[in-house]
């Protein structure tokens, strides 16, 4: 039986090796995009949380930069989360 040229390097799948790369190269991509959250980002958000909210009960004009800055770094951090680290 007569094959033509490269005929002989294609798979099972009727794929030519010179391809093969690149398919694996895509379908490991696809697996590495599972988003996965660090118990780290939760633990800090929450924690970020608790210290505006005791924060905002306390008297005092320096508390408004603690409100703030936890805030802000709750909307980073949920940022990151968005962004799929």
């Amino acid at each position: 039986m007569v094959t033509e040229p490269g005929e002989e390097h294609k798979d099972n799948r009727n794929i030519h090796s010179a391809y093969q790369g690149a398919i694996r190269s895509q379908t490991n991509i696809s697996l590495k995009r599972e988003m996965k959250i660090r118990p780290q980002i939760i633990l800090a958000i929450l924690v970020l949380g608790i210290v505006s909210c005791l924060s905002i009960f306390q008297d005092g004009d320096q508390y408004i930069a603690i409100v703030t800055g936890c805030t802000g770094g709750i909307i980073a951090l949920g940022m990151k989360l968005l962004d799929g680290e």
